[in-house]
């Protein structure tokens, strides 16, 4: 026997965004991705047959064409750690069709001015201050109750409860230009008075949870690189692109299961690299506290599970003077499964026959920094059909996400 076995089960999976495709981006250590139920097909290719004429029997020529890498795996869905910053695994998101908008700091402010309610007499623009630290989006309400120009108006600030934060009420609060004016949970602006108010302006300011989050889109594709070593063997990809299925279900961690393809690179001996996971925050299991949220067309449903799949069509293709991995459509699908409400609180089977399309969203975990979302506004029910689970009649919900306004039917926030 010569040199030494290669362990099936040491393994190291890193990811790197490309910013060029089909350009290896180097992934190093820092890069890691913490996989479960990983696996590969090393060498995927079209197989040519030389059948040439001889005068006997004996095979002919194999000649492989459009030599490309698939590689499956889970990935544990968790929260960033930190809301408004992007998760460890972000790259991934962004390799599979998917496009990144952090929400955090002055963003999580609206723009100036504030939307009037009616025609208001007064008038005042801002600057944003602090940014806001809430686990929901909040619509506050400033109304005057004190008439007059900088440093005499005097409004009631007021938002309704939302996720965590109990309603919020402030009296007398007087605005002064260029003095910090407070808002709920820790955000603030800075205003210029223009026209002096009169008692019962009223004006409204949108705050947003800082947050980061994923949207589908049909064009400008990120890609990423791919190293996967096993052992002392590295396998490499380039040019990486594919599809994300998300998974819940009842007393289990949530996750993704990713399907991506890439640019075959011959494979070479190669060391471990050491890694560090810690960036990779810890799940949550699934339960009645740690999911407080699961609206399915407006009813609270009970979850037994759900996915999710962002249905991005992937190809390899390869002609002359060009090779790579294409996103060529896009069909959202899922499968939810529910206990099965009496009819007078939701019929389901009047929405399947009358092919109502409404909203699907589900809301994990309850700390800032570990909560993640789905959102599917537009979603179509098909056929359903029973089962039953510990003697519980159970629906089995096949789902179709539509768009709505577009490149929105599919929408995963880490906050």
């Amino acid at each position: 026997m010569t040199g030494q076995p290669i362990h099936f089960k040491k393994k190291a999976l890193l990811l790197k965004k490309e910013t060029t495709y089909g350009e290896d981006s180097s992934p190093a250590a820092a890069d890691v991705i913490r996989a479960n139920n990983l696996s590969i097909t090393p060498m995927e290719a079209s197989e040519i047959n030389r059948e040439s004429v001889q005068p006997h029997f004996g095979a002919g020529d194999l000649w492989l064409t459009g030599k490309h890498v698939t590689m499956e795996f889970d990935l544990e869905l968790s929260g960033s750690g930190i809301a408004g910053s992007a998760p460890a695994y972000a790259s991934a998101l962004l390799a599979c069709g998917l496009a990144e908008t952090i929400v955090t700091g002055e963003d999580t402010i609206q723009d100036s001015p504030a939307t009037g309610s009616g025609t208001p007499t007064g008038s005042f623009t801002f600057a944003k201050g602090d940014a806001f630290t809430g686990d929901a989006d909040r619509v506050v309400t400033l109304e005057c109750t004190t008439a007059g120009a900088s440093g005499t108006a005097a409004f009631t600030v007021s938002a309704p409860a939302a996720g965590t934060a109990s309603a919020y009420e402030q009296t007398g609060v007087v605005m002064t230009d260029s003095v910090a004016f407070a808002l709920p949970e820790d955000a603030t602006f800075t205003p210029t008075v223009g026209t002096d108010f009169v008692v019962g302006d009223t004006f409204t300011i949108n705050l947003y949870r800082p947050c980061a989050e994923y949207d589908t889109v049909s064009g400008s594709f990120d890609s990423a690189s791919v190293y996967f070593y096993q052992d002392k063997v590295l396998h490499k990809m380039t040019g990486v692109r594919g599809n994300i299925t998300s998974k819940m279900s009842s007393k289990e961690v949530p996750s993704l299961h990713f399907s991506i393809m890439g640019i075959y690179v011959d494979p070479s001996a190669s060391a471990l690299p050491e890694v560090d996971f810690s960036s990779f925050k810890d799940p949550i299991v699934h339960s009645s506290v740690n999911t407080p949220t699961v609206s399915v067309h407006g009813y609270s449903a009970i979850l037994e599970s759900a996915e999710f799949d962002f249905g991005q069509q992937v190809a390899f293709r390869q002609r002359v003077n060009d090779e790579g991995v294409e996103i060529t459509d896009r069909a959202g699908s899922g499968r939810l499964v529910i206990e099965e409400p009496e009819i007078g609180d939701k019929d389901f089977y009047a929405l399947v026959a009358a092919h109502t399309k409404d909203a699907v969203k589900i809301v994990h975990g309850i700390t800032k920094g570990s909560i993640v979302e789905i959102n599917a506004p537009k979603v179509q029910f098909g056929k359903l059909s029973v089962s039953e689970d510990a003697g519980r009649r159970m629906l089995e919900l096949p789902m179709i996400l539509h768009p709505n306004s577009g490149n929105d039917e599919l929408k995963l926030t880490i906050r």
